[in-house]
């Protein structure tokens, strides 16, 4: 996609940030400044891109790296995967009513708590951002007379943001040391395979760059996400307007919160590799 630099590209992303109530204004406004800071032959995403994988690897990788140095191959976390879910549709059959399912969801906020405070004690809370949630048991009841298993995949989500890019590859690192065999798997979307990303081109989503790891946690599965501030800010701009909403835009509009996602892959990249602020 072409640069856009124009005024109208920046006031409108402001703008549309100035709606969304979960975007912080401010931290968009930063890394539009911050964008225009890198030197131009710097702003190649996919020239940062290989530089990125080379200097942190693990980044990309689908294995999950235990303290011990041994690994949870991406096949036997498929293996996990499916046990887990089969496990959870033998449960599922049976609920069937809201009473049923509130039951079900009794202790998710206690396990909640459980999982932020070892997250907190891991990434302290003057260096990262965390948030959570637990799914209302009428939204997945919806879900599941639908026969969808993804509300059960997630039924607890926590998010967890350093407050500076370039400490991304320690925090993956760290925290899959920390949570070790509680990880039953992860989604790396840093580690799209070019097949991939051809199947994503002009989606919204081929910006979207984090890692999640998802933990199978009693009768409940909890979904982890970590993703740099950039990217939290543009994929929350994004869901509001484009990803979830029943408001219309303007293709320009969405075009131009596209090409701020590609910034924002950029101004984390740059970051990253040259421990830029």
């Amino acid at each position: 996609m072409a640069d856009l630099n124009t005024t109208n590209f920046q006031e409108t992303i402001i703008n549309l940030s100035e709606t969304v109530n979960s975007v912080d204004n401010r931290k968009i406004v930063k890394i539009l400044e911050k964008y225009e800071t890198i030197p131009q032959e710097y702003k190649n995403l996919q020239k940062l891109t290989r530089d990125l994988k080379r200097l942190h690897p693990h980044l990309f990788s689908k294995d999950i790296v235990l303290d011990n140095n041994k690994i949870i191959s991406l096949k036997q976390q498929e293996r996990n995967k499916q046990k887990i879910l089969d496990s959870y549709a033998k449960k599922i059959h049976a609920l069937n009513s809201l009473e049923k399912m509130t039951k079900y969801l009794e202790g998710s906020q206690e396990k909640t708590e459980e999982i932020k405070n070892k997250l907190e004690k891991i990434f302290p809370s003057k260096n990262y951002e965390h948030s959570f949630r637990v799914k209302e048991p009428i939204n997945i009841l919806k879900a599941n007379n639908l026969k969808k298993m993804s509300p059960f995949s997630d039924i607890i989500g926590l998010r967890t943001i350093p407050q500076k890019s370039l400490w991304l590859p320690q925090t993956v690192e760290k925290f899959e040391k920390n949570f070790g065999h509680e990880i039953a798997y992860k989604t790396n979307s840093f580690a799209y395979t070019q097949r991939e990303l051809i199947k994503r081109k002009g989606k919204n989503s081929i910006y979207y760059r984090a890692i999640h790891y998802h933990l199978s946690a009693n009768k409940f599965f909890a979904e982890i996400q970590i993703r740099t501030p950039a990217i939290d800010q543009w994929s929350k701009l994004s869901r509001a307007t484009i990803y979830k909403t029943r408001r219309k835009f303007p293709n320009q509009a969405k075009k131009y919160i596209m090409e701020f996602g590609r910034r924002a892959n950029i101004v984390d990249y740059f970051e990253i590799i040259n421990d830029f602020n």
